[in-house]
């Protein structure tokens, strides 16, 4: 496309043509986009494609009524809205349109709030308070020294990652992040994706991971049910830290912080966490104008309305978060993680059903597409797979017990081998194999 610089000495009738040639162009690809996405609509339906990408999905209004918008948080001329779409998935390919114009994508935020709300430091067999001071940045902290000692970090949501700042760095630690089950302390690792960028609490920096998909609520030196993390060392400092900070990393609010010029311009941002997205919006101006111009937390149903389905709509193209790739479709609908999953005899992988014997029990289901293998029966899902599987592939359920194999089966073995797929990643963590891979039919 085009795009041509207007010079205002030009005579008008130059400038309004060069203009409506520039509009015509743009008009025209659109059209040719919009004919693209129909051609390529019609190859997923014939062939029966798993679609990664949903589009032009319509957020929280239909033409008569608006749904599902809740107010976030307020600042001085914008605030922020969240909503949570269905089946959505950070992607950084993510487009959020409001009035069919882009808002500017922050990416992934990794917590709600700006500070903690509670940060307690167990040393010397007694909880000391740190919230406020970890929040502040005017005070420092004490680290642990100990091998006994522990932080706790908690949180009223979900958070996946710490932000450390130190008036001092610390040596000799070898850090453990863990959290509550419900039942236990749990150490995150691989299958979560812990990344320490402290170096063991030796450079400012994030500790990040995953959400845990069983974290549980508890309190923690008497304090309102969190969801927490506890660090701990396995080793005795050589030099005790002191943190001048402990917060949220990449806090929503941070990131979708606007300068007043930004408001003025109304270059609207956007960003996505933990399945939910969350976009500024004007909220000051003459009172005739709200519902249209700006709207507030006390803005009237009328007002909410008349903004989000009668004056402006959002919309927003987003990964799916039930995808799994390869051709047809690869989990049937009604299957949540932690189900066992089977070959099917419909092309797909699924429940048990009352036809469980012509089946056979491939793993349990972490997240679209990763399964935890097992060895095809239900009783041992904890398995080993041959360290020298790659990309690439192509897996069969092992006639030993616990373990698959990219060997072809022996026809003559008591145990019957199946094809399971074609391993597209591999990480081996422990005893537990995470698999992403095409699940075939058998």
């Amino acid at each position: 496309m085009s795009v041509y610089k207007i010079d205002p000495l030009l005579p008008l009738s130059t400038r309004i043509t060069t203009l409506n040639d520039m509009v015509l162009e743009v008009n025209g690809k659109t059209v040719q986009g919009q004919f693209d996405k129909n051609e390529l609509d019609q190859l997923y339906t014939d062939y029966d494609f798993a679609r990664k990408f949903l589009r032009d999905q319509l957020l929280g209004n239909t033409y008569l009524n608006y749904t599902n918008w809740t107010h976030y948080y307020a600042e001085t001329g914008y605030s922020i809205w969240k909503i949570s779409p269905s089946r959505y998935k950070h992607n950084t390919s993510n487009q959020l349109y409001m009035d069919n114009k882009a808002l500017d994508f922050r990416g992934e935020a990794l917590a709600e709030t700006a500070s903690f709300d509670a940060v307690y430091d167990y040393l010397d067999d007694a909880y000391v308070d740190d919230t406020t001071d970890a929040g502040s940045g005017l005070t420092t902290i004490e680290m642990l020294s100990a091998i006994a000692e522990y932080q706790y970090i908690g949180d009223a949501s979900v958070f996946t990652g710490i932000d450390y700042t130190w008036s001092t760095h610390g040596n000799g630690y070898t850090l453990v992040v863990e959290y509550w089950n419900g039942s236990s302390w749990v150490a995150l690792g691989n299958s979560n994706y812990l990344v320490d960028n402290t170096s063991d609490w030796n450079t400012d920096g994030l500790i990040t991971w995953t959400a845990p998909l069983d974290w549980a609520t508890v309190s923690v030196n008497g304090s309102t049910p969190y969801y927490f993390v506890r660090v701990s060392s396995t080793t005795a400092a050589t030099t005790v830290a002191y943190a001048s900070s402990v917060k949220p990393s990449s806090s929503i609010r941070g990131i979708l912080s606007l300068t007043s010029t930004d408001v003025q311009n109304e270059d609207w941002s956007w960003c996505s966490y933990n399945g939910s997205i969350y976009v500024t919006i004007r909220n000051a101006g003459a009172s005739a104008y709200e519902g249209n111009y700006f709207i507030t937390s006390s803005s009237s149903v009328a007002n909410l309305q008349n903004f989000f389905a009668h004056n402006h709509a959002f919309k927003a193209d987003y990964e799916d978060s039930s995808y799994a790739s390869g051709s047809g479709t690869a989990v049937e609908s009604g299957v949540s993680y932690g189900d066992l999953v089977y070959i099917s005899d419909e092309y797909t992988f699924d429940l048990a059903d009352a036809n469980v014997a012509a089946k056979r029990c491939i793993g349990i289901l972490l997240s679209p597409g990763v399964v935890k293998l097992s060895d095809g029966l239900a009783k041992n899902v904890n398995t080993v797979g041959n360290s020298d599987i790659v990309p690439g592939d192509v897996l069969y359920l092992s006639e030993t017990g616990g373990k698959v194999s990219r060997t072809a089966p022996d026809p003559g073995g008591e145990r019957i081998q199946q094809r399971v797929g074609v391993a597209l990643s591999y990480e081996n963590s422990g005893n537990v194999v995470d698999m992403v891979f095409r699940p075939e039919y058998v």
